[in-house]
């Protein structure tokens, strides 16, 4: 046995964390193309704003412990905004395709005129199944749909995060599709994840819990490692 593994073979005997966990996080090295995290609104464009909670805020507290997990497992990760900054939709985008990114997950909060619906559900292109509320502001300039190998594999993701949600003990919803403007990406799978919903008064309060924001973050972070990891041929040919 090689000194190489002898020192990994002894890191995963000395660690508490479950091999499958280990391996994972040992499953994504160093990498120049990032995974960019997209915190919806931001800046003149305020999202959900129910009581004290807003949605700007949260998801973008929530894309930053994303971003602190992954770049400790070694992988790289970019943010669309880097404070309470208006970015256009189209920049998003193009941004990420300028960036080179391998994915791109764009993180929001839901609310609805009733208080009962509650959990997480990761969208990824297809057919939308509902209309979307009035656009605040300028349309973006039209994009059309994804290449379909980018489509199918947004929806391998959606499920990838799905399951690590669940895994994660977060009430996530089946995944869905959609036609949101960011996840027309042409270059690389796309999700857009409907972390809770502000109209949900117990939710909302989980929501704006440091402590629930954390744990979201990292099953997210387990999810992106679990697509990476589990099917590399098909994460890198959907770049």
């Amino acid at each position: 046995m090689n000194i190489v593994r002898s020192a990994v073979l002894a890191l995963l005997l000395a660690s508490p964390v479950e091999p499958a966990a280990a391996a994972a996080a040992a499953a994504i090295p160093p990498s120049l193309a990032p995974i960019v995290l997209d915190p919806g609104h931001g800046g003149r464009d305020l999202g959900a704003i129910v009581g004290a909670e807003r949605e700007k805020t949260i998801a973008f507290s929530i894309a930053r412990l994303l971003k602190q997990d992954l770049s400790a497992s070694g992988c790289a990760a970019r943010l669309t905004r880097d404070g309470d900054l208006f970015v256009p939709l189209d920049r998003r985008v193009d941004d990420s395709l300028a960036w080179k990114g391998r994915a791109f997950v764009s993180l929001h909060l839901d609310e609805v005129d009733s208080s009962r619906p509650h959990g997480i559900t990761v969208y990824s292109f297809g057919p939308s199944l509902f209309r979307s509320g009035p656009r605040r502001g300028p349309p973006p300039p039209p994009r059309p749909a994804p290449p379909p190998r980018q489509a199918r594999a947004g929806a391998r993701l959606a499920s990838a995060l799905t399951r690590a949600l669940r895994l994660g003990g977060l009430p996530a919803q089946a995944p869905e599709r959609s036609d949101f403007y960011v996840l027309k990406n042409p270059a690389m799978p796309s999700v857009l994840v409907e972390l809770g919903y502000l109209s949900n008064p117990g939710e909302a309060a989980r929501l704006g819990n440091p402590r629930y924001q954390e744990r979201l973050a990292q099953a997210l972070a387990a999810g992106l490692r679990a697509y990476f990891s589990g099917s590399p041929k098909k994460g890198r040919a959907a770049r």
